[in-house]
């Protein structure tokens, strides 16, 4: 089956979807985890059904920069040092978003929960860099919801040498959602079934 991309973006939304793709996928011999498929569907292209429409653009984070990933998404972009870790890519997303919130996602996200992105929008604090999710497993925050303006704050802790996301989100001051579903991440074959 050829994946086909999303031909209808929401372009008044304030939000747009990243998505970390730039993994060196260790756990799975190496292999791309966006290209990993679940019910006939890769992981990739599932999370942009699902959060893509409405979303303003797709922009995906990956290291080299794929005609797979490029299928899905309206722009890639490479972390400034590559294998370094999320935070970096968490960055290049934001430095590359044109709208006033980021949706960041990593692209291992099994079956990713619609609701979950207008919910973070209503829940986001004025006050607030961001909210990242906790489910009832604990912590998830490679999901999380940013404001743009939570770049300076990201990239002053990526230029410093920070890599690792519970010290960014400390750092940025981007809050814990709670989130009443498990989200599952696709870390071994059995999470795919």
């Amino acid at each position: 089956m050829i994946p086909q991309a999303v031909d209808q973006l929401h372009p008044t939304s304030q939000v747009t979807l990243g998505i970390l793709a730039g993994g060196q996928g260790t756990r799975w011999g190496g292999r791309d985890k966006s290209m990993l498929s679940v019910n006939g569907e890769t992981l990739l292209g599932k999370l942009v059904a699902t959060w893509g429409p409405s979303c303003h653009e797709v922009i995906v984070n990956h290291h080299a920069g794929s005609a797979f990933h490029a299928h899905f998404a309206d722009r890639l972009v490479c972390d400034a040092k590559p294998h370094q870790g999320p935070c970096l890519g968490i960055a290049a997303l934001l430095a590359a978003c044109e709208t006033p919130l980021l949706l960041i996602t990593p692209t291992d996200l099994v079956d990713p929960p619609a609701e979950l992105t207008t919910q973070l929008q209503r829940a986001i604090p004025t006050t607030a860099a961001g909210l990242y999710v906790e489910d009832p497993d604990g912590q998830h925050s490679l999901v999380m919801l940013l404001r743009k303006t939570a770049a300076p704050q990201i990239l002053r802790y990526v230029d410093r040498g920070g890599r690792r996301v519970n010290d960014m989100l400390v750092h940025a001051g981007i809050c814990r959602f709670p989130f009443t579903q498990q989200l599952r991440d696709a870390d071994s074959a059995a999470d795919l079934s």
